[in-house]
């Protein structure tokens, strides 16, 4: 076994010193900055060392080194369900905006949708315009999300973006697309990316969703706090600022057929950015 909690190598023989000594207990392949912890109920095993930055977090039951462990520093937005910058409905869509969850449905006539967005100021900072958005510095979007009712035709959309309108992202953002109950992430800097996330929403059931954007680097998708894809081709995923005004939104949509009430859920929508 690797990492586990050992004595120290003293010989045939051991001394008082050598008893009493730092060394008689060390983990196999002991480095500076190692953590203990349990590995079962009888083994204690070596945690190596993570990067500069980096927290523990559990998965699994077991601890792991994350690069985000939680929001530390920077700027913090608690964005409120219960109202909104603005809404664009069509045929049977309707929302219900309260304080702990917004909820769009489409209804179950044919090409309807329901769509609220939030104008989100404060992410850029100096000569900058407000109301932009700064994507040289990182950011972290969460929220819990939730699909009910199962539909071929119907598409619910969460985005970070600079448009208003329901669709895929046409301009520098980031977000996620869930067609039907499959779900994948958008990225766009110069060209629109979609990153198969591996993950079927099951209908009524509550996930726990992480947006991470990294500048110049990279966007990371997290579902129930695991690493779901990632995109790290330059040009798909945004830097620099916003072109224009920069919106967080939310948005279902169903096609030619109808017949499903499909809903779409968001709650807790936060967004923090490095200062």
């Amino acid at each position: 076994m690797a990492n586990e909690f050992v004595h120290g190598t003293v010989g045939v023989g051991m001394t008082q010193a050598e008893f009493e000594a730092i060394g008689l207990h060390v983990f196999n392949s002991q480095a500076t900055g190692d953590i203990a912890y349990a590995s079962s109920a009888i083994q204690l095993s070596r945690l190596a060392v993570g990067s500069n930055g980096q927290g523990l977090v559990l998965i699994g039951g077991l601890p792991v080194w994350s690069s985000e462990p939680a929001f530390l520093g920077g700027k913090l937005f608690i964005i409120t369900t219960e109202t909104y910058t603005g809404s664009s409905i069509a045929n049977s869509g309707a929302i219900w905006d309260q304080p702990t969850v917004i909820r769009a449905s489409t209804g179950a006539t044919a090409n309807s949708k329901a769509l609220v967005y939030w104008g989100v100021y404060g992410l850029t900072t100096g000569t900058q315009t407000r109301g932009l958005i700064d994507w040289d510095k990182k950011l972290h979007f969460a929220c819990g999300l939730s699909r009910y009712l199962s539909d071929a035709e119907c598409v619910a959309r969460l985005q970070l973006k600079e448009a208003i309108t329901e669709g895929i992202l046409a301009a520098k953002g980031i977000g996620i697309e869930i067609n039907n109950l499959a779900v994948v992430g958008e990225g766009y800097g110069t060209s629109r990316a979609e990153t198969d996330l591996s993950t079927a929403f099951t209908s009524l059931k509550e996930y726990d969703l992480h947006i991470i954007h990294y500048p110049g680097s990279k966007i990371e998708w997290y579902i129930d706090n695991v690493l779901k894809g990632t995109e790290d081709t330059s040009g798909n995923f945004p830097t620099g600022n916003s072109g224009t005004y920069f919106y967080l939104v939310f948005s279902i949509i169903n096609g030619g057929t109808g017949g499903t009430d499909c809903e779409f859920w968001m709650m807790r929508p936060t967004i923090w950015q490095e200062e």
